[in-house]
């Protein structure tokens, strides 16, 4: 599990509706949220192991247009985890 912050070049209403189009057709991004603060997207991206991580960063999320921004951190451990 990473949980990705995303940021975008770009502010207006369009420019996140194409991002939120875009990461919908992606089936790593299980959750995207658009956030308050330095950063429009919050996103929770699950993937098998560090290598495909990097494929989807690089081949995919920095792949999209208008993106300026990627901060991952990468989940090593879960105490508490209500998700079904």
């Amino acid at each position: 599990i990473v949980y990705v912050t995303v940021g975008l070049s770009e502010h207006g209403k369009g420019k996140l509706e194409n991002f939120q189009k875009a990461i919908a057709r992606v089936p790593e991004v299980r959750e995207c949220h658009v956030v308050t603060g330095q950063y429009e997207f919050f996103l929770r991206v699950e993937v098998e192991n560090l290598e495909s991580y990097k494929d989807f960063h690089t081949n995919v999320l920095a792949a999209i247009p208008n993106v300026s921004s990627i901060v991952s951190n990468i989940v090593l451990e879960s105490s508490k985890d209500l998700r079904a």
